[in-house]
């Protein structure tokens, strides 16, 4: 049987618009991940940088 002790996810973003069209975001998140299933063990945190563009029309 899966043991799952925890999963935390984090993040923190600034948005810009640049007109009624276009808007983008800039952040940062974090996940972290304990995971156990018999004698598997999966432990690990993942983070880095996202971005993304909108354009509304």
């Amino acid at each position: 049987m899966a043991n799952r002790k925890g999963e935390t996810l984090g993040a923190a973003a600034i948005l810009m618009i640049a007109g009624p069209t276009i808007s983008t975001v800039l952040g940062y998140r974090v996940l972290d991940t304990d995971y156990q299933d018999g004698g598997f063990s999966y432990n690990a945190t993942r983070h880095g940088l996202f971005s993304s563009v909108a354009f509304r029309f």
